[in-house]
């Protein structure tokens, strides 16, 4: 079979439709160019309600009986060696100027924070950095991971609304999100060098 590199993970390719079938294909394609026309089908591909586990249920109750907002913040991973050179991190004024967006647009929030940077002082973080109060957050760590991060997508994509990383797990939990009226908020530079991520028209892009 045929194989197929992505050149770019950001960058849309025209020519990627000429594939044959077949195609071993490797890369990210985190470009939702690739996705027009066809969201339906992407849609019930990815459909989450599969991996759904009673083990959970508490956290999913809480998360639909509420304005729940989800919010990914990756800290240690992108200010590493290894990834800082190649990914941008958001610090806190992307998050800020995310919260001015959600708080326009949403009656009395609840943010549901996916993170696994919790070392005991993150919910002090959360209060003193982005002005949260501690009753209107909930942390989503390690211990709703699933099998193969499978819930923790599903519990992202719960949510009525998300603020998203840049991060490619973000960004699916926050497209497979199914309420109608969603706002999701991003940023507009994910790396940083080549081309950057595209999101969806209906979102709300933040210069960063």
């Amino acid at each position: 079979n045929k194989h197929y590199k992505e050149k770019d993970p950001y960058a849309f390719d025209s020519g990627f439709y000429n594939l044959k079938k077949g195609t071993i294909l490797e890369g990210y394609f985190n470009n939702t160019n690739y996705f027009r026309g066809v969201e339906h089908e992407i849609q019930k591909i990815f459909d989450l309600d599969k991996f759904y586990n009673s083990k959970f249920d508490d956290i999913e109750t809480k998360i639909k009986s509420c304005n729940s907002v989800s919010i990914n913040i990756r800290r240690g991973d992108y200010t590493n060696t290894k990834h800082k050179d190649v990914f941008v991190h958001l610090d806190t004024p992307y998050y800020k100027e995310a919260l001015k967006i959600i708080e326009k647009k949403v009656e009395n929030p609840h943010y549901f924070i996916f993170s696994f940077d919790d070392d005991g002082t993150f919910e002090d973080w959360i209060e003193t950095e982005l002005g949260i109060s501690k009753n209107k957050i909930t942390l989503i760590g390690k211990e709703y991971v699933g099998e193969q991060f499978k819930t923790y997508l599903r519990l992202i994509s719960l949510c009525k609304h998300n603020i998203i990383s840049n991060s490619t797990f973000a960004f699916w939990g926050a497209y497979l999100n199914k309420n109608q009226t969603k706002t999701v908020v991003c940023a507009k530079r994910w790396a940083t060098k080549g081309n950057n991520f595209e999101a969806p028209k209906s979102w709300k892009i933040i210069e960063n």
